[in-house]
């Protein structure tokens, strides 16, 4: 059994409805409101898009078909997605930027010349660069291996910059020594 239920003066005008006694749908000061947990409010012809609040807590946006697109048209605005109130998530910046965050701290952005990283990143696979694949670095087998596919691999200093550059056998162990309009070194054993 179903019925409606209106009062025009409460609170500027509420309707309820009611199916087996129970109140499922409230109109109330302009909100609508689903009154209990697991209640869905069903959107499109065969339902697609649904909203709901399970009775552990959980709430929910489904989308049963095509894409589910979030939209911002407003210029400076932003689109935040906070998994804890405060705590930024996923920052979609209005013709700008995309962030992602760890514990509210900004860790990953693109920018307008590519992507900024803050912190350390971890590759578990080959970190590759360039348009055709053109650079690798690889950890595999115990190994990490650098391979240039494409042109003269360099390894220098800018112009500007006299400090020495060093290749080592170890943390602690000096091979080469390159300094800047000078010398190369080459060291056995550190010595």
């Amino acid at each position: 059994r179903a019925y409606l239920y209106h009062n025009s003066t409460y609170l500027g005008g509420v309707h309820h409805f009611h199916t087996n006694g129970t109140l499922q749908l409230a109109i109330e000061q302009g909100h609508v409101r689903v009154k209990n947990d697991n209640s869905r409010l069903q959107i499109g012809a065969g339902n697609d898009l649904q909203l709901y609040h399970d009775n552990n807590g959980d709430s929910y946006i489904y989308n049963s078909t095509g894409h589910l697109t979030i939209v911002n048209n407003t210029s400076g605005k932003v689109i935040n997605l906070q998994p804890k109130s405060g705590a930024n998530g996923i920052i979609a910046r209005y013709e700008g930027a995309a962030e992602l965050y760890h514990n509210g701290n900004k860790k990953f952005e693109t920018t307008s010349s590519g992507a900024k990283i803050t912190g350390t990143a971890t590759a578990t696979g080959s970190l590759i660069v360039g348009s055709g694949n053109d650079l690798q670095f690889t950890r595999s087998g115990g190994n990490t291996e650098i391979q240039n596919y494409s042109g003269t691999l360099l390894f220098g200093n800018a112009s500007s910059n006299l400090n020495n550059v060093l290749i080592r056998g170890r943390a602690d162990e000096n091979s080469i020594i390159c300094i800047p309009d000078g010398s190369v070194e080459l060291y056995y054993d550190n010595s």
